[in-house]
């Protein structure tokens, strides 16, 4: 099966990891397609593809700053209790 880097990803898109202390070095992402978890942010996970690389972008991280860090931590516990691919 064919799969890049996630660590080639984040360098070819410009993003930046937040979360230092997990390795990125060696997670491969095999599955072609992203998502950008708007909706499960929101709470809703009826149709969550765990395959896919989430990204959360300027969008999604301004709303998880804007309902403040316990909000935030509560649905990022969700998100990741998901078991993604990978996230960025």
């Amino acid at each position: 099966m064919a799969s890049v880097s996630l660590t080639r990803v984040i360098e070819k898109m410009k993003l930046e990891n937040l979360t230092p202390e997990i390795d990125v070095k060696h997670v491969k992402i095999t599955q072609p397609d992203i998502n950008r978890p708007a909706l499960q942010l929101a709470g809703y996970f009826e149709h969550f593809d765990a395959t896919r690389l989430q990204i959360v972008g300027f969008v999604e991280y301004t709303y998880m700053e804007g309902i403040g860090i316990y909000g935030g931590n509560v649905i990022g516990h969700q998100l990741l209790r998901r078991d993604p691919q990978g996230g960025v």
